[in-house]
């Protein structure tokens, strides 16, 4: 369970890098709509997905 936790907090951490540093966030969730961000969010969250999957893969 220990090693669990830092991941549950990391993920969250992650997800958020592109909302804070996109050009079109004002502080609410509408940057969600904006067609380019959907797409490079989807980037992102496969890029984690991704990882984790070689992280618990390769982790022999």
């Amino acid at each position: 369970m220990k090693k669990i936790v830092p991941h549950i907090i990391l993920i969250p951490l992650l997800l958020s890098i592109p909302i804070v540093s996109s050009p079109d966030f004002d502080g609410t969730l509408s940057v969600f709509r904006v067609s380019p961000f959907q797409r490079e969010f989807t980037r992102f969250v496969l890029v984690i997905i991704f990882f984790y999957l070689n992280l618990n893969l390769f982790s022999f």
